[in-house]
């Protein structure tokens, strides 16, 4: 071999060895696939809600129309427009001669009905008094009548005593006879006996005597005596019935008298027109000497410590309101916001499928007047029971919507559905699951199967 083909083979020998040293070294080194770095979210279940702004005009809560109670000429008018009332301040008097002559007259009227009736209970009162009386006079006469009665029994022991002393004394004297006779007393002692028989005799004829007087006499009087009490009793019960009555009917007359009063007072007081409710006087009507009609008002009367907004809703908006809810109420050109309550919902659609809301608003310090602009925020369910999820987490790729989740350090796309959207948040359909993690930052770098590393959120 010469010289130049030894150092050809040379030359071909060191390039396929160097040719094959390159070959394992690039088989030996591969190049790592990048971690995408990306941020989460979780996955959440619930209801998708949005804040909604409702606008509408400030109400008074209560404006009236003042009407006179009765026609009259105007003779004098103490408020005027912008003035601040309370209810049942007088706002003007109308002419009332006629009314006052006839309250007079119905007062003097009731007055002598008064009169009228405090002298029937007097009567009443000397009624019941002459009852009482004849009550105690009727005890009285009974109890005389059997204490003649209790006499009488005693009047028949006196005359059995009598009787029985008389026997005894007419035996006694015929025993004093014999003794007498067959010489063995005097004639003294005889007499004497004698006298004590005619002595008995009369002492039982005058018991006699005396229970005859008292049964044809005495019993009699008060038998007479009683059954005339029981007439007076009757008759002074009578008597109280009538005065009872004419009480009844004399209090009968004075109810009367205070209504017929009660009606003057009233037709009276018509001729003063008050203030209904407490507020602004917004609206006169009416100069003094003109006359005034309750066919026409004369005042208007605006509350202005409270006032409403009332706002229309839909029918889907319903169920964000209910009775006694506390909202806060932004009104135009006014800083800051009020508390207002949710004081009635329609259940009726007011037109155009529409419904009112009235929310009351405390207004004290009557800040906010009737006419103003305001609005109120209210949250507003838009998709009940769905897959929540941030809003950047949408992706779309080749006409699809969908979202990446990240499973064991690499990325999933999961294709979904949107139902709803809100500010933050939209409710999705798919194949997505509570609780799993959501790319929001990185995703639009993402394919499937990526690898990827979450960055802790500062």
């Amino acid at each position: 071999m010469t010289k130049k083909g030894i150092i050809g083979t040379l030359l071909l020998l060191t390039s396929i060895i160097l040719l094959v040293g390159c070959n394992n070294s690039t088989e030996e080194t591969e190049v790592p696939e990048t971690e995408i770095p990306v941020k989460v979210a979780t996955v959440t279940f619930g209801a998708l809600t949005d804040d909604n702004e409702l606008s509408g005009t400030i109400l008074p809560e209560n404006e009236v129309a003042v009407l006179p109670k009765a026609v009259g000429e105007i003779k004098a008018i103490y408020v005027k427009k912008g003035d601040k009332v309370k209810q049942g301040d007088i706002l003007a008097q109308l002419d009332d001669t006629a009314e006052r002559n006839a309250m007079e007259q119905q007062q003097k009227s009731l007055e002598q009905a008064q009169a009228s009736l405090k002298s029937a209970q007097n009567g009443k009162v000397r009624a019941e008094n002459s009852y009482k009386q004849a009550q105690a006079s009727l005890k009285s006469a009974e109890a005389s009548l059997q204490q003649a009665k209790e006499n009488l029994k005693n009047l028949d022991f006196q005359i059995q005593n009598a009787r029985n002393s008389w026997e005894q004394a007419k035996r006694n004297l015929d025993r004093m006879k014999a003794l007498y006779e067959a010489g063995l007393i005097s004639l003294q002692d005889y007499e004497n006996a004698q006298n004590a028989e005619r002595s008995a005799k009369i002492a039982l004829d005058q018991a006699e005597l005396s229970k005859k007087t008292t049964e044809n006499e005495g019993i009699r009087m008060q038998e007479v005596a009683v059954e005339q009490a029981q007439i007076n009793v009757e008759l002074a019960q009578t008597s109280m019935k009538d005065a009872e009555i004419a009480v009844e009917q004399a209090q009968i007359q004075v109810d009367q008298a205070q209504l017929a009063v009660d009606a003057a007072k009233d037709r009276l007081d018509d001729k003063v027109i008050k203030a209904t409710i407490a507020g602004e006087i917004t609206e006169i009507n009416g100069e003094v000497g003109e006359m005034a009609s309750n066919a026409n008002p004369f005042a208007t009367i605006v509350a202005k410590d409270s006032v409403k907004l009332s706002v229309k809703i839909t029918a889907n908006q319903l169920s964000s309101f209910e009775v006694g809810d506390v909202l806060d109420v932004k009104v135009a050109g006014l800083e800051g916001t009020f508390k207002g309550n949710v004081a009635y919902v329609s259940s009726v659609s007011s037109g155009f499928g529409l419904f009112t809301v009235d929310i009351n608003i405390d207004n004290k310090e009557q800040k906010i007047r009737p006419g103003m602009i305001a609005s109120v925020i209210v949250e507003e369910i838009k998709q009940a029971n769905s897959l929540l999820i941030p809003v950047e987490a949408i992706v779309q790729k080749e006409g699809k919507t969908v979202v990446f989740i990240v499973s064991e350090g690499k990325a999933e796309q999961r294709e979904v559905e949107i139902l709803k959207y809100s500010t933050d948040l939209v409710a999705v359909v798919g194949e997505l699951k509570e609780n799993e993690q959501v790319v929001i930052s990185g995703q639009n770098l993402l394919d499937d199967g990526n690898k990827v590393r979450i960055m802790e959120e500062e």
